[in-house]
């Protein structure tokens, strides 16, 4: 077969020995104060409060508890993104004291008298969260929810009913491999045996062939008498007829079973639900159906993507 076959060879399966491993996926879920406050004990971390159709995003490292968000206490350069609806509330000196958002009832975000800032033009306001003593906090609701996100790997629980899967198309891929594997160690066999300087190319995948059938010598007829000639069995150019046909096959076989491998190498991780809570992406799927037309018939591709 070669060094460079080898080396492709061995570059190929260990690829789709990767690519047989499941992927992960980022899973947003929507759960109320309770449900989010034991979520959090995993993956999962608060990323926004929820109330009705306002959405009021958190700090990194908030703590969720059953009536309120803990905000850290590095919370000094919060950043409150402003968003339609949302009020500026300032004290008798001018200063920017709490932004109300538009939710019903509103969710009000204080902050320390002269920290908090908003230039002209900007759709945010930074400032030092207040807070009584403690952490920084922002009230909840019994109705509120909190957004909670996190990277789940393959077959992981998510928190509140869920599961990560991931699937490919394993039979595709097998096949690939078997029908790429086979027919270019065929090729790259010969390749490395042969005395005949074209069929060198054949140590090169899914191109060689083509390379080797494009380069080759054509078959040339010996003089002979006609008498003679009329005599042999079978044309002295039959075996090379034959070598071209091997080699278009060849071709075909190693495209056919590359193709086939990079199209299942590719995996479809998604997130199946037990509840209502969020919904899963949907799973993409094709298949291959037939066309009837005016004039006869063909094939055509359908699924989800």
């Amino acid at each position: 077969m070669g060094l460079r076959g080898a080396l492709f060879l061995t570059a190929v399966l260990a690829l789709a020995s990767v690519a047989c491993g499941e992927g992960s996926i980022e899973v947003t879920r929507v759960l109320s104060p309770a449900d989010a406050a034991k979520a959090q004990q995993g993956k999962l971390v608060p990323t926004a409060i929820v109330r009705g159709a306002v959405r009021i995003d958190v700090p990194e490292n908030a703590r969720v508890e059953a009536t309120q968000i803990v905000l850290p206490r590095s919370s000094r350069a919060y950043v409150h993104k402003l968003r339609p609806g949302d009020v500026l509330q300032a004290d008798d000196s001018g200063r920017i004291v709490a932004v109300r958002s538009a939710g019903d009832p509103p969710i009000v975000t204080h902050f320390v008298p002269g920290t908090a800032s908003s230039p002209d033009g900007s759709d945010e306001v930074r400032g030092e969260l207040e807070s009584s003593g403690g952490a920084p906090t922002i009230a909840l609701l019994p109705t509120d929810r909190v957004e909670m996100r996190g990277t789940f790997d393959g077959d992981e629980q998510v928190p509140g009913g869920g599961r990560v899967e991931s699937s490919r198309s394993t039979g595709t891929l097998v096949g690939g491999l078997v029908v790429f594997g086979l027919s270019y160690g065929t090729s790259a066999f010969v390749g490395a045996s042969s005395t005949m300087r074209a069929d060198r190319a054949l140590l090169v995948p899914v191109a060689g062939p083509w390379i080797d059938f494009a380069t080759r010598s054509s078959c040339v007829v010996p003089p002979m008498p006609a008498a003679v000639a009329a005599q042999l069995p079978v044309s002295p150019c039959l075996p090379e007829t034959l070598s071209r046909a091997a080699l278009v096959a060849g071709g075909v076989l190693q495209g056919l079973g590359a193709i086939l491998t990079f199209v299942a190498l590719p995996s479809t991780t998604r997130v199946v639900y037990d509840d209502e809570h969020a919904t899963a992406p949907p799973k993409r799927t094709f298949a291959i159906v037939p066309q009837p037309t005016l004039h006869g018939g063909g094939m055509g591709v359908v699924g989800t993507f």
